[in-house]
């Protein structure tokens, strides 16, 4: 906000940061999670933190509760800032980004209320000058608006574009040629005007400059090196001035902003690299979407086509041992116990694919649960298990957390179920409770059981993966997978901390449920 103050004027800024670059860039990196650096700041991030009076854990947690990522804004003045925000990023455990700005914005800005002070002094110097100055005042205050626009972020395309319409009005000149540059070599070339953008003009314009020279004066007008961070990246020619005889002072102008244009053309190819990054991502999560379908689907199938059969094959033998029972010997009657046993396993595994498909699959959105009712219901259907075994279940204040409620008792019932089945000679003893984290709640289920070496600890939780024979304790091979696909679907992760003979404590975490503090 500009404010007259007699002779002096007073320029105000709400945010620091608006100084040296975009108020939207910054507003958006803000809003979007980002502590936002200066290299000032980053060359003395230690006393800085010590001036806070924080150590390593206590800046983690500040940090870590505030921001998602650190975000340097680079104005080339320090050239170990790169490096100084690395050091800090691991200090503090934070990813990273690095947005070069350069000093061109604040000289902008600075160029602008110089200019705005001139037009108006013009003004109340002779009154015969006012329409004039007023010109000078909106051609000025376009060229700065045009200015403007290539700090914001932007695609590649736009970028060129804004270039190409800053020179033309700048100059008004009717041919003003841009190429990209890659080792030496013209790429993409956009031009105005009615001549077509060969790389043959831009090859002349790459000789004429040679290997050192930031610019070179055509028979037209003039050509110049875009550089970032030392590297041509492209090369801009501007042809047929209104106004040729004023070519020098306008490659003058050229020169003081093409460092802009640089910064513009960079910050615009990472953009475009994002948005293709993005929108990569997005065909994947449609492409893995339709394949969940399709998997979901085939599981329905494959349940129906094979349980069809099964069910047949479990009948025959169930209605032979009925009929003719009393006409088969021992041996016979253990075949088919053994035929419906493994008739019966077969089944048991197929309604665990079955589940495990659907997992990931299903649509019910994630809403605020009580855990410790979907503990109550997952206790309720294995109250015979937990009778016949004589088991203790110990359960702590369970939080609200932010899930699927079917999956959820589905997710308990399976490590509570494992708890007791896999227990040892003494009755077995089960611990559920949860405690507060960083992302949320983690939930840990603890037994007395028997163990397991953790040289397993990631296998248990594959497919069909089993350390123990079918004969010594039933399964299937699906329960853990399941659980930790469930526990994939509500953002979180899975583990196991045990040792053979001394019982295994499975912990997962989960999202707090929306708008909780987590008490």
């Amino acid at each position: 906000m500009l404010a007259a103050l007699n002779a002096n004027r007073v320029y105000e800024r709400t945010n620091c940061f608006y100084m040296i670059t975009s108020a939207g860039l910054v507003d958006r990196q803000m809003e979007a999670g980002g502590y936002i650096l200066t290299p000032g700041w980053i060359e003395r991030w230690p006393e800085h933190l010590k001036e806070w009076g924080f150590d390593r854990d206590t800046a983690r947690a500040f940090f870590g509760e505030s921001a998602s990522r650190l975000v340097l804004l680079d104005t080339g003045v320090l050239a170990d800032a790169p490096r100084m925000l690395g050091e800090l990023a691991a200090y503090l455990d934070l990813p990273t980004e690095v947005l070069p700005v350069g000093l061109d914005h604040f000289r902008l800005e600075l160029t602008k209320i110089v200019l705005e002070w001139q037009a108006e002094r013009a003004l109340h110097d002779a009154t015969s000058t006012r329409e004039q100055a007023q010109r000078k005042l909106a051609d000025h205050a376009m060229a700065f608006d045009l200015l403007l626009n290539l700090t914001r972020t932007m695609g590649q395309d736009e970028a060129v574009q804004g270039i190409l319409e800053l020179f033309t009005m700048l100059f008004a000149a009717q041919t003003v040629t841009y190429a990209q540059v890659a080792d030496g070599q013209p790429g993409d070339i956009s031009t105005t005007g009615a001549g077509p953008a060969d790389a043959a003009r831009v090859r002349r314009y790459l000789e004429l400059l040679g290997d050192a020279s930031a610019f070179a004066e055509t028979d037209g007008g003039f050509c110049v090196r875009v550089t970032y961070h030392g590297e041509t990246i492209g090369v801009l020619g501007v042809e047929q001035m209104a106004f040729p005889q004023h070519r020098r002072e306008y490659l003058n102008l050229t020169m003081a902003i093409v460092s802009l244009c640089g910064m513009a053309m960079a910050n615009a190819a990472n953009e475009t690299r994002r948005r293709q990054a993005e929108a990569a991502l997005v065909a994947k999560s449609i492409e893995l979407e339709r394949s969940n379908e399709d998997l979901t689907q085939f599981a329905h199938m494959a349940s129906h086509d094979l349980q069809a059969p099964l069910r047949t094959v479990t009948s025959f033998l169930q209605l032979l041992e009925r009929r003719h029972g009393e006409r088969l010997d021992k041996d016979a009657h253990e075949y088919i116990d053994f035929a419906l046993d493994g008739a019966n396993q077969m089944k048991l595994l197929i309604t665990g694919l079955l589940e495990y498909a659907r997992v990931g699959t299903r649509i019910n959105p994630l809403v605020k649960v009580e855990l410790r009712q979907a503990l109550d219901t997952a206790l309720a259907q294995l109250s015979t298990s937990v009778s016949e075994a004589g088991a203790r279940v110990i359960v702590e204040s369970l939080p609200q957390v932010r899930g699927d409620r079917i999956q959820l008792v589905q997710l308990l019932q399976n490590l509570v179920g494992n708890a007791v089945k896999y227990r040892g000679a003494a009755p077995p003893r089960v611990h559920v409770g949860a405690r507060r984290v960083e992302t949320g709640w983690q939930i840990s289920v603890r037994d007395n059981g028997i163990g397991l070496e953790m040289k397993y600890a990631e296998e248990v939780f594959t497919v069909f993966r089993r350390l123990h024979a079918q004969d010594e304790i039933e399964g299937t091979g699906i329960g853990l997978a399941t659980c930790k696909r469930i526990v994939a679907r509500h953002g979180g992760r899975i583990w196991v901390e045990s040792a053979p003979g001394k019982g295994s404590t499975f912990s997962f975490t989960l999202p707090p449920a929306t708008g909780e503090d987590g008490s």
